[in-house]
């Protein structure tokens, strides 16, 4: 019995060696000074639609971040626009808001609970690892931030790009939904990341422009 202790002592010790070696001073120094620092090809995003743009860099991009555990991604987020919901089943995500009027943050618990905040610039946010997530530019300018995972790949699986295909009769069974509408739903779901201009958003925008503009002209106007 002490003998199988012993080996499964020896058999985590060996495991964690392994992964501390994964980064050494040796590899780091073989590393040249210019590559510490990334730049990303412009104009080369990663996803682009009409709602938004981002930019990874991960161990892919950027080959210095192997073994380091960590990766990023910048966002612009358009007026209106959602970052669909999705999951990273690798990795935390740590969002830090560069510049939003108004950034809704959230994600859903094991237990069906949703989290739901609003932040602005300058505030951070978490998404635990391998819940679904999103956000949601609430303001009528566009919000950018960037999330930093611990993970140097970051993978991502957008849920309604994932759930669309999945066989017509589980989806079917699982929404309690008609053939019909399970039609629809396929017809209608948004295969990019980012979702364009929520109609209640886009016209509370639209009157808030409309107030701007009114009160310009009346600005502008001679004094009689």
């Amino acid at each position: 019995m002490n003998d199988k202790i012993a080996l499964v002592f020896l058999a985590l010790a060996v495991s964690c060696a392994g992964a501390q070696a994964a980064v050494t001073s040796e590899t780091l120094e073989a590393i040249p000074a210019s590559q510490f620092v990334y730049t990303p090809p412009t104009p080369s995003p990663n996803a682009l639609s009409v709602g938004g743009v981002s930019q990874r860099r991960t161990a892919r991009e950027w080959p210095a971040l192997e073994g380091l555990g960590i990766s990023q991604t910048s966002f612009t987020l358009e007026p209106c626009a959602v970052r669909s919901p999705h999951i990273h089943q690798n990795a935390a995500g740590l969002l830090y808001a560069i510049n939003a009027e108004s950034l809704m943050v959230g994600f859903v618990q094991e237990n069906g609970t949703a989290v739901e905040n609003t932040i602005t610039s300058g505030t951070s946010a978490v998404f635990p690892q391998g819940l679904v997530h999103y956000q949601y530019n609430t303001g009528c300018s566009p919000a950018t931030y960037t999330i930093t995972y611990n993970d140097a790949q970051g993978a991502t699986v957008n849920i309604v790009p994932a759930l669309v295909n999945l066989p017509q009769a589980v989806v079917m069974a699982s929404l309690n939904i008609s053939e019909m509408a399970y039609a629809e739903l396929v017809l209608g779901a948004p295969t990019t990341n980012f979702i364009a201009e929520a109609d209640e958003c886009m016209a509370k925008c639209m009157v808030k422009s409309q107030s701007t503009q009114g009160r310009r002209l009346l600005g502008a106007q001679p004094e009689m």
